[in-house]
């Protein structure tokens, strides 16, 4: 489970690892990225530029818990947690799977939807649709984003925009509609499987 940060901690922070050579402005952007970890979960994206200086930040809190400082040591050992989720996060595969989760707007909270209209303005309108963008980012370049979920992207206005974005940017190596009651399922859903990059004139596999 992810750990949520205290972004109000960061002098006390900054102060107790002093002598290890932490930038403070990088001891910002970690707990910035986590004061909502529990909540907005694994849609928390790392920046490529930070995830760069993570096995930097890892070693030198290593080296503060390995100290004679019991401030350092506490400090280090409250961040080393964030650091170690930061770093999963940031990793990228060769194929991404999953059904996530389904929330439209209504069912999220005010963080969630400030979050949702930020970090994921083309697909906003429900978790699930979030989870398809998120998962491009987990891709390496020649990767494959797989993802069973709701049928209604394809067809509602709503999710105008990321369609577009799937069609230019993406491609769709094939897809099998299913109608409702498959896999025990009440509504109709979408098992489609994407390439992280785009090739013109591809000739995909549908079903349905």
């Amino acid at each position: 489970a992810l750990q949520d940060s205290q972004p109000e901690r960061l002098e006390a922070f900054s102060q107790d690892l002093a002598s290890t050579g932490l930038e403070k402005t990088d001891l910002k952007e970690l707990l910035d990225l986590f004061e909502h970890a529990s909540t907005f979960g694994s849609l928390i994206q790392i920046p490529q530029a930070f995830a760069k200086k993570l096995s930097d930040l890892e070693s030198k809190l290593n080296t503060a818990v390995e100290s004679g400082d019991i401030f350092s040591q506490q400090s280090a050992q409250e961040l080393l947690p964030l650091v170690q989720q930061a770093k999963l996060l940031a990793k990228q595969y060769d194929a991404v799977i999953a059904n996530p989760p389904y929330m439209g707007g209504k069912g999220m909270n005010t963080a969630l939807k400030d979050f949702a209209k930020k970090k994921f303005p083309d697909s906003k309108s429900d978790l699930f649709a979030m989870f398809i963008e998120r998962g491009f980012t987990w891709c390496k370049d020649s990767g494959f984003n797989s993802m069973v979920t709701m049928q209604s992207w394809m067809y509602l206005s709503s999710y105008e925009a990321i369609r577009e974005k799937l069609l230019n940017d993406r491609t769709f190596s094939c897809m099998a509609h299913m109608g409702n009651g498959v896999m025990g399922i009440a509504f109709g859903t979408a098992a489609t499987v994407m390439l992280n990059n785009h090739i013109s004139h591809y000739s995909g596999s549908f079903s349905y």
